[in-house]
């Protein structure tokens, strides 16, 4: 029988089954369409079956995760020469996957873990592999330890997958490193789930601000792994070495001192699953053979922090790829706005050619006010035409000089505030910026140099700049006149512009953050744009706040050295000092 034989038309409807339409119309119409009772409940079952099935796809995972974290927890703590404190458990963090904790109270001073030297991977290792050895003999370049040790991981792990059944003989004695260098180390497609380094320009851009010190830091970090694989090109797949390195930079540990002449990096199972907080519960020490011993800082119950060191925000997400996002850790911003300097945790930069000529051209906007001068300063070779003008310029020369000297110097132009809060907290952390504290030192004199003019210093200042020009450590002095009137206000000037380089403002980050779910790139790029924008509007402030307590609210305009542009002088004034020799 035909299918459509099977239907009843239209028209064939029954006069029963057409007032039975008609009541179930009647009722519509009236507001009754109420679901059948069975029809309700399988539409609630089917709910709850799709929820579960959603929540078990997104949860499995990580459950995976932490069940692979437990059980690798169980097989280091068996182990005959091994000291594990018996309650530690993986459990799963919002920011970061899995973790260890602990349910009981234990005790300031409590070994919580004691780790043996056989049970670890150090750079020594890696430099006495034959394998190894033989690429480093073939580089015309050093290589650092890092970059070693990762090679070596990276070398391990290929030998592993490609053929396991004969190198897992070399681990017959050691289970432990065969599991953490199969399953424990992440593979190259989870950091490239979350770490920045991975990123591509376009999406740095978009979530950092290319303005931005969080920025120059990864880029900084992303030069430096690119500069490293360029030498190991010929010797290990890219992504094979860029995952073994990112473990090493995210998880590797420096050793006592006293070993370091054997390398200063080593991958300790266990204690490198623990989060960073500052400050820390539990910390490290390095005995003479090689154990890592890992003990209670303080009494607490639950998670194990270590601490990564005394890193800003950005230094913490360009390294490891996070930010806590509670304001207990440092935070920087820069006055730098032209141009890059060389950042910490990176490679020397090598400036040359046409890139040295741009920097050189970047150096001369910050020469662009000459503030404290009744008129902007212009090129004067005749000293009996304009005496003035010419010593005014003879002091610009040496002040482009003593900045080129300095433009790659991180604390001359980089700003480090203390943490924002003392103690771990949930909310978005504010600002009190008489609360937090400034390493800027070098910094301000940086301004005091832009500030500067011929007659400062009693008409010393430019046998000051000529004096100590390859001082890097030296620092022109306050001198609470108008020269520190002008500083003061130049470092104004450079936080406001760095702020308003991010296009928006403090109170919209902090309404972005409630709005994002914690963890994610968006989260964390909008902690790092606000704890920038916090240390520069703090800067701000102080250099406010200490003008008004040493002048007053009326000096502005009082007398020439007291003047300060709005605009900056005309470009072609700058040109000629690009003849200055730097």
């Amino acid at each position: 029988m035909p299918v459509k034989s099977r239907k009843r038309q239209v028209g064939d409807v029954k006069s029963s089954d057409k007032r039975q339409i008609d009541t179930k119309t009647e009722q519509r119409n009236n507001g009754h369409n109420m679901l059948h009772p069975m029809t309700m409940e399988a539409s609630a079952i089917l709910f709850l079956a799709m929820m579960t099935a959603w929540l078990y796809n997104y949860m499995r995972p990580h459950m995976i995760l932490k069940q692979q974290q437990q059980s690798f927890i169980d097989l280091v703590c068996k182990q005959p020469d091994t000291s594990c404190l018996g309650s530690m458990r993986a459990v799963e963090v919002l920011t970061s996957g899995t973790s260890i904790e602990t349910k009981q109270l234990v005790r300031k001073g409590t070994i919580v873990l004691k780790l043996p030297r056989r049970l670890q991977i150090w750079e020594e290792d890696a430099r006495q592999d034959d394998d190894i050895k033989h690429i480093i003999a073939s580089m015309e370049d050093s290589l650092d330890g890092a970059t070693i040790l990762a090679l070596y991981i990276a070398h391990w792990q290929k030998r592993l997958r490609e053929n396991s059944s004969f190198y897992e003989s070399s681990f017959v004695e050691n289970p432990v490193l065969l599991h953490y260098l199969l399953h424990q180390l992440p593979a190259y497609e989870h950091f490239d789930s979350y770490h920045p380094i991975l990123w591509d320009d376009n999406m740095l851009a978009e979530l950092l601000r290319r303005s931005s010190l969080s920025y120059a830091y990864v880029k900084a970090m992303q030069r430096q792994f690119h500069d490293e694989y360029s030498k190991l090109v010929d010797h290990v797949d890219r992504k094979d070495y860029y995952a073994a390195r990112l473990s090493v930079l995210t998880r590797a540990f420096g050793t006592s001192s006293s070993r370091k002449a054997n390398g200063s990096y080593a991958m300790v199972p266990i204690l490198d699953s623990l989060n960073h907080q500052s400050p820390p519960n539990v910390g490290f020490t390095t005995q003479t053979n090689g154990d890592f011993v890992v003990t209670a800082l303080v009494n607490f119950r639950g998670e194990l922090h270590d601490s990564y060191g005394k890193r800003s925000d950005q230094n913490l997400f360009a390294r490891y790829g996070f930010v806590n996002g509670d304001g207990t850790d440092l935070t920087q911003a820069g006055i730098n706005l032209w141009h890059p300097v060389q950042l910490q945790d990176s490679t020397q930069m090598t400036i040359s050619g046409s890139l040295q000529e741009q920097y050189r051209l970047a150096i001369l906007r910050y020469l662009q006010y000459d503030d404290g001068y009744p008129a902007c300063v212009t090129r004067t070779d005749d000293a009996e035409q304009d005496s003035y003008m010419y010593d005014a310029w003879r002091l610009k020369q040496l002040k482009y000089q003593f900045l080129l000297q300095r433009a790659h110097s991180p604390k001359h132009w980089i700003v480090t505030m203390s943490p924002r809060s003392k103690e771990r907290q949930h909310g978005i952390p504010e600002l009190d910026p008489s609360q937090v504290q400034f390493n800027a030192t070098a910094v301000f004199s940086t301004c005091r140099v832009l500030s500067l003019t011929h007659e400062d210093y009693e008409g010393d200042a430019t046998s000051l700049l000529e004096h100590h020009m390859l001082d890097m450590d030296y620092v022109l002095p306050n001198t609470h006149n108008a020269l520190e009137f002008r500083t003061l206000f130049c470092m104004s000037r450079m936080a406001s512009t760095g702020m308003e380089r991010f296009a928006t403002t403090i109170e919209l980050e902090k309404q972005l953050i409630r709005e994002l779910e914690p963890g994610t790139a968006q989260w964390m790029a909008a902690h790092l744009r606000l704890g920038e924008m916090q240390t520069l509007q703090a800067l701000k402030h102080v250099s406010f706040s200490k003008l008004r307590s040493i002048f007053g609210e009326n000096v502005l305009g009082s007398s020439p050295a007291y003047s300060m542009r709005n605009e900056p002088c005309p470009k072609d004034y700058l040109k000629p000092l690009l003849d200055t020799k730097g």
